[in-house]
């Protein structure tokens, strides 16, 4: 009997075989975080288990026309942060996403999705997310995000943001001691808001490496320490290392990390 080739060497003939495949491999953790009491982040993406707890890295390889990954940061001082969170996640995937242009649209059912869930529960009237998306189809990358949830390209070294902050023009931006105001959100009010989503496209390119995190790596780990991490490690390690950055600098909100890696 011939021994079954192992799961890798079976990925990497399978796009060998049909070029227009994706094979990207995703590696994610969140943590509460040593203040919070309650963790409002949520993440998912193609192919991707739930982690088992607090901090644990999980990590999937991914194969098909297209990859999405997303994060969302329930906003901090509304009600039920984390149903609005894992509400958004949920409608943007049901979406199926696979444009660009669809992922904008995505994101407008979502925030409908979440005003629609409060005029069923009062007890969460103005409850909110942030949100930043990756698409990776095979001649680009789109990112699209509401609020400040963030998405990096990571690049021969370099750390690029390619999410836009939706927070106020005088925000003073010191490590730390960020504010949590945002200029939009998906729902976040008490009387339905249309939103802008802002949407970036990047080419394709070979070892693409892409970042989405919620603010609490950004909001306290410096963008060097980052780049750094990446610069050293892959996968499932660099993001236990990312958390373990953030909480090492107090872990004072929820942090998210998931890292695309094409």
């Amino acid at each position: 009997m011939v021994d079954s080739p192992p799961a890798h060497a079976r990925a990497v003939d399978l796009v060998r075989r049909d070029p227009a495949l994706i094979r990207a491999t995703i590696s994610a953790a969140t943590h509460t975080g040593w203040v919070r009491e309650r963790n409002e982040d949520w993440f998912a993406a193609t192919g991707l288990p739930a982690p088992n707890g607090d901090g644990d890295a999980v990590s999937a390889e991914s194969i098909g026309s297209c990859c999405l990954a997303v994060v969302a940061d329930g906003l901090g001082g509304h009600p039920a942060g984390d149903v609005a969170s894992q509400l958004a996640i949920e409608s943007l995937f049901a979406s199926c996403p696979g444009s660009p242009g669809s992922l904008v649209d995505a994101l407008h059912t979502a925030n409908e999705a979440i005003y629609d869930q409060m005029s069923a529960n009062n007890g969460n009237v103005g409850m909110g997310a942030t949100i930043a998306v990756v698409l990776i189809t095979q001649s680009e990358a789109a990112v699209a995000n509401v609020g400040d949830t963030k998405a990096f390209e990571f690049a021969d070294g370099v750390l690029r943001q390619l999410t836009v902050d939706d927070v106020p023009h005088d925000r003073v931006q010191l490590l730390g001691l960020a504010t949590p105001i945002v200029t939009q959100s998906l729902g976040g009010r008490t009387k339905f808001k249309k939103v802008h989503p802002h949407l970036a496209r990047a080419a394709r390119v070979e070892q693409q490496r892409i970042l989405i995190c919620s603010d609490g790596l950004t909001s306290f780990v410096p963008s060097e320490a980052i780049r750094g991490t990446l610069n050293r490690e892959t996968g499932s390690e660099a993001v236990r290392q990312l958390i373990g950055l953030a909480l090492a600098a107090g872990g004072r909100d929820n942090i998210t990390v998931v890292l695309i890696e094409t």
